[in-house]
């Protein structure tokens, strides 16, 4: 009676091959899966409102009298325009304008942009924003605060202030005596902050105040606080 040998079980060589293959398939599958989703992406991209001149900004996107939203799509649209802006003498609440009813929202743009704050007359525009904060309190907007490009260098703040004092009318004595403030505090080096501010000052019908702050660290920052 003849003898049948037992099967073989496939050689070193013919597993290494047969990895190899399914290698080469699940790579060629995850490139097919990327590529697809950048096509797709890209032609996304190409037919938004994110790569047109001047696009119309819809609802959720601005405010038709011209105020910017502050939540995702606001801050998008506004980013790509290069240019926010808000009223605070406007009877829009807090939700029109993409916001809760009461907090703090700090807003910070991925690229700086021109701010403009309004009041009753002419609006105050500040340029290269890339920080401001809008605090609401019974669903309005009630004070922002703007982190001026000026802020971090002591001689751009004081020339900043002085600059800003002559129109809204802070004196040069007001501007020496918080430079001496912040400089006693300074030389003090006791490890803490100190913040020094010019009195609030009345602009087209909203009150805006300077504050100075003299960081631990050494480091310098004016923020401009605009309310109703």
């Amino acid at each position: 009676m003849a003898t049948t040998s037992a099967p073989q079980g496939p050689t070193s060589q013919q597993k290494r091959r047969r990895k190899d293959v399914v290698l080469t398939v699940v790579t060629l599958a995850a490139v097919l899966l990327v590529c697809t989703a950048a096509g797709i992406g890209a032609f996304a991209m190409a037919n938004s409102w994110w790569t047109e001149d001047d696009p119309v900004p819809s609802a959720d996107q601005q405010l038709a009298d011209g105020q910017s939203r502050f939540d995702r799509a606001g801050v998008d649209f506004f980013t790509r325009q290069g240019e926010a802006r808000i009223d605070l003498t406007s009877p829009a609440s807090a939700a029109d304008l993409g916001l809760d009813p009461d907090e703090a929202s700090v807003i910070e743009p991925i690229a700086p942009v021109a701010l403009e704050i309004a009041g009753s007359g002419e609006a105050t525009r500040f340029a290269g924003v890339s920080w401001f904060q809008l605090t609401t309190s019974g669903d309005r907007v009630t004070e922002v605060a703007v982190l001026p490009p000026s802020s971090g260098d002591w001689r751009g703040i004081t020339t900043d202030l002085r600059a800003r004092g002559a129109e809204w009318g802070w004196s040069e004595e007001q501007i020496a005596e918080l430079e001496t403030e912040l400089s006693d505090a300074a030389r003090a080096d006791d490890g803490r902050s100190h913040t020094a501010a010019l009195p609030p000052a009345s602009v087209d019908g909203i009150s805006v105040e300077a504050r100075v702050t003299i960081a631990a660290s050494g480091g310098v920052e004016l923020l401009y606080v605009f309310s109703r």
